[in-house]
């Protein structure tokens, strides 16, 4: 499984620091379970927890500034392997709606009809 930039960044952090990742996560009120799974990727890193590490390594005399831009990094990223098969269809069925040879405006209406039907979508279920 791939790290996350943000999960490899913490790990590299705590490790450097000394600290455990039971300690880190009782100090941020997490299971050490869940951390590790952030810090593995397997799990992704909400803006909460990202503040929340930044202020922990802060708190124990760490920068740990580069876990915002790391956190930014893996949310222009999408992993599939931990979607179950249905998703990954509906995954593989929208990125061959999208084929190299199509033209930009063709490719740019096809995601505003896509983005106006999640919508009606994400009414619906509201």
């Amino acid at each position: 499984m791939k790290l996350s930039a943000f999960g490899r960044e913490v790990r590299k952090l705590r490790i450097d620091a000394g600290l455990l990742l039971a300690t880190m996560a009782d100090a941020l009120g997490k299971s050490p379970s869940y951390l590790s799974s952030v810090e593995t990727g397997r799990k992704p890193a909400g803006d909460d927890l990202v503040e929340a590490t930044i202020k922990f390594f802060a708190k124990h005399g760490h920068d740990a500034s580069v876990l915002r831009s790391a956190a930014k990094q893996d949310k222009k990223e999408v992993s599939i392997d931990q979607l179950h098969a249905e998703e990954r269809n509906l995954m593989f069925a929208l990125a061959r709606m999208f084929p190299d040879s199509k033209s930009p405006a063709d490719r740019e209406r096809n995601l505003v009809r896509i983005q106006e039907a999640l919508n009606e979508i994400e009414k619906e279920l509201a």
